[in-house]
């Protein structure tokens, strides 16, 4: 909104830039999306949690006390002990840290990349040809089971698990922005562009990716989320992180045999992941809404 003034030229409008102005379209974020804030706080919370660890947890993640061995929870204990005696609450902690680090670069991996290969693919239709065989081969594999197969080449270990999650879930940030990308390139502005003499690596850099931000941003949410989920099970099926380093999925691994005399093991961080994943998506959901005109339309 702007004001106009003497000479034919236009001020920004006081009221639309004030601080009040600001609070009040704050107010109608939360107002409209009350389960995404919920959510956000939600995943907040659990980042502070695993970044202060060494401060709530009062145990080292790899602390052995036999004598401690399957104790409940308690005041010396919250969330019990394992059948080594070392604490859930640390390792759920600790195991947090490797969760989160590798959903996160999982994440920025598969969207950085899938976005650079969808936007050739879809601004240059010969590469199109030829790339999507290799996207459409690749999706029709279950992302889990391609993801054991390429570690069974490579071996365990947490730089593998980042590669192999990576390579499964770039295909379907491609597809998303190749989608977004065939609609863009056929806008009038694409074509002035052309016509101003501009070149095609400018106009698809300057003018096409800033409209693909928003599906790019929703994706990143949903693959963290893919990711710590999809770490989670091939540590549980013993192909993934490492015993040596703590993570939700290995955790898991140690109480599958102690489910009926030691609820306590499993219970805790297959709680961590259910709402780390959980917040992750309901906050991926609100963000599609709210960026997303047509939905706002609705």
């Amino acid at each position: 909104m702007s004001l106009e003034v003497e000479g034919g030229g236009a001020t920004s409008d006081p009221v639309a830039d004030s601080p009040l102005a600001g609070r009040r379209k704050l107010r109608h974020v939360i107002a409209d999306h009350p389960s995404m804030i919920a959510a956000g706080l939600m995943l907040l919370a659990i980042v502070v949690a695993v970044v202060l660890a060494p401060l709530i947890a009062h145990a080292r993640p790899d602390q052995i006390v036999v004598t401690d061995r399957l104790k409940g929870p308690s005041g010396a204990h919250l969330f019990g002990t394992d059948n080594l005696g070392r604490d859930i609450l640390a390792r759920t902690l600790y195991g947090g840290r490797t969760s989160l680090e590798i959903g996160l670069v999982v994440a920025l991996i598969s969207v950085g990349g899938g976005t650079l290969i969808g936007l050739l693919v879809g601004f240059y239709e010969i590469v199109d040809m030829i790339v999507m065989r290799i996207v459409d081969g690749l999706m029709a594999l279950p992302a889990l089971v391609l993801a054991i197969s390429m570690i069974g080449v490579l071996g365990a270990g947490t730089t593998t698990v980042v590669i192999c999650l990576s390579i499964v879930y770039i295909p379907r940030v491609v597809r998303v922005i190749r989608g977004s990308v065939l609609i863009i390139r056929k806008s009038t502005f694409v074509d002035d562009e052309r016509a101003l003499g501009q070149s095609e690596p400018y106009i698809l850099f300057r003018h096409v990716l800033p409209h693909c931000m928003s599906p790019v941003i929703v994706q990143a949410s949903f693959i963290f989320s893919y990711a710590i989920l999809a770490e989670a099970g091939l540590s549980f099926l013993g192909v993934g992180i490492p015993d040596s380093v703590p993570s939700w999925g290995n955790i898991l691994t140690d109480a599958r045999s102690y489910i009926s005399t030691a609820w306590w093991m499993s219970i805790f961080p297959g709680l961590a992941i259910a709402l780390t994943v959980l917040s992750l998506n309901v906050f991926g959901d609100g963000l599609r809404d709210m960026l997303d005109p047509r939905l706002k339309e609705r």
